[in-house]
């Protein structure tokens, strides 16, 4: 996997050998640039990974820089960890576990997407429950990735966020692709709905809704109503987990 390029570029050889010239992408963008003229550039992808067990840091280290055009420059075990290396250090991909302590991936990953919206963020989990998958991707993530889906997929899913692209793989697409068949045909929310529906998603009572959305009091516990009969539920909590599994908020 090698992002390959010609140009004008400061020289960064991760390896230390002279069998060609490498750059880190964050360089390529704003370091001081040597201009000597070369054909035979690579540019370095400086990755972040984070995970709160040793043995799989290391692992996925190991894994990584093995890789020519991949340099891992920051391991974390925990999210607040992340969030400090990526004030200080030039990184292009975070690589995170959902599950940490102290801080954990997805208040992290919250973070880092408004504050460092160019870092491309991939989610690394043992979750395959759609509503993680769903809300990692509403986020904005730029993939999802499961631990137990070996080297070829993480390393696809790098080279697919690097390109800008989201990924999700093979196995998680055919997981969500099922859920989404076991949808209602009767499943029609009206516009008003589903504003109701994300408020809800996002903490907010009848009273705070009814005050957002300009509508009375009444007219959002109508909503909420209608919402739980569509979706075959009892309670609020029970419709936004159903609606989180679904992919709809």
């Amino acid at each position: 996997m090698a992002f390959a390029a010609t140009g004008l570029y400061r020289v960064s050889d991760k390896h230390g050998d002279k069998s060609g010239f490498r750059l880190s992408l964050f360089e390529a963008k704003v370091g001081e640039l040597l201009y000597l003229p070369f054909t035979n550039l690579i540019l370095m992808i400086r990755i972040l990974i984070a995970d709160d067990h040793q043995v799989l840091l290391d692992g996925l280290e190991s894994l990584l820089n093995a890789e020519e055009d991949i340099e891992v420059v920051a391991k974390c075990s925990n999210g607040e960890e992340v969030i400090h290396r990526l004030a200080d250090s030039a990184i292009d991909l975070v690589l995170m576990d959902i599950n940490m302590p102290r801080m954990n991936g997805i208040e992290a990953m919250e973070i880092i997407l408004k504050k460092y919206p160019d870092i491309h963020v991939i989610a690394l989990s043992m979750y395959k429950q759609p509503s993680y998958v769903n809300r990692m991707l509403n986020l904005g993530v730029s993939g999802y990735v499961l631990k137990d889906e070996g080297k070829k997929v993480i390393l696809e899913a790098i080279s697919s966020c690097m390109s800008g692209k989201q990924f999700i793989s093979r196995q998680l697409q055919e997981i969500l692709r099922n859920e989404r068949s076991k949808l209602p045909f009767n499943l029609a929310l009206t516009s008003r709905e589903k504003e109701v529906l994300k408020e809800l998603g996002n903490g907010s009572n009848s009273k705070e809704i009814s005050e957002k959305l300009f509508i009375s009091f009444h007219t959002v516990r109508t909503h909420r109503k209608h919402l739980m009969q569509k979706f075959n539920v009892k309670n609020v909590t029970s419709l936004l987990s159903k609606a989180r599994d679904m992919g709809i908020i």
